[in-house]
């Protein structure tokens, strides 16, 4: 299985002929018309309240109902006010930096795992050793 799967990447995704015509679709879907896409409009508070409720319902969604009636109670407001007080958590910036700053390592880690155990000091004095 995987000499076939790293046959079809060498030949399909790897072929030199293919590669400029892929980096140039990759930066049309990335960057249109050449330049980086419009900013963000940032919600007004109504909007975020909106937000906030939208996605506190699409999470109770995903639980089975007998779940939220053990968890959470028979009353559906109460369900959704209960899940978009923890919500709540994501509206604090040094929270949220944190978050992101603990994504970006574990996909750093994940993709260099050598990462996890010595520091980059350390690394580039093995490598040029």
């Amino acid at each position: 299985m995987s000499t076939l799967l790293s046959n079809g990447i060498n030949k399909h995704v790897l072929d030199a002929s293919l590669l400029p015509m892929m980096l140039r679709n990759m930066r049309a879907a990335v960057f249109p018309n050449n330049t980086l896409g419009p900013p963000r409009i940032t919600p007004t508070a109504a909007e975020e309240l909106l937000i906030r409720r939208r996605c506190a319902e699409t999470l109770l969604s995903l639980v089975p109902e007998r779940i939220q009636d053990i968890y959470f109670g028979r009353d559906k407001e109460r369900r959704i006010g209960e899940v978009e007080e923890v919500l709540n958590i994501f509206s604090d910036r040094y929270c949220n930096k944190h978050l992101l700053y603990g994504i970006v390592e574990l996909i750093i880690v994940r993709l260099m795992p050598e990462l996890a155990d010595k520091g980059i000091e350390e690394l580039w004095e093995e490598r040029l050793n």
